[in-house]
């Protein structure tokens, strides 16, 4: 039972540590997409625009994709 806590624990500390990465990922391309906003806003180059949603779109698919699912995965496989 020990073996299973443990490793329990470390399969946590690594998801947390994802998050951890997701988080910094995703607080990156959102102030990157900002300052392309803000680019198109002194430009009036639509560019920016869609560059800034794209990478929006990406930002919300890493966290939804990615983070949950691997919760959810743990979750489950801890219940078993």
């Amino acid at each position: 039972m020990r073996k299973t806590k443990g490793r329990d624990t470390k399969a946590l500390h690594e998801l947390n540590n994802k998050c951890k990465q997701l988080k910094t990922n995703i607080s990156s391309l959102l102030s990157i997409s900002t300052e392309l906003y803000e680019k198109c806003g002194k430009s009036g180059n639509v560019t920016f625009v869609t560059k800034a949603n794209a990478l929006h779109r990406t930002a919300e698919n890493k966290l939804v994709d990615t983070l949950d699912k691997e919760i959810v995965e743990h979750h489950l496989a801890a219940r078993q």
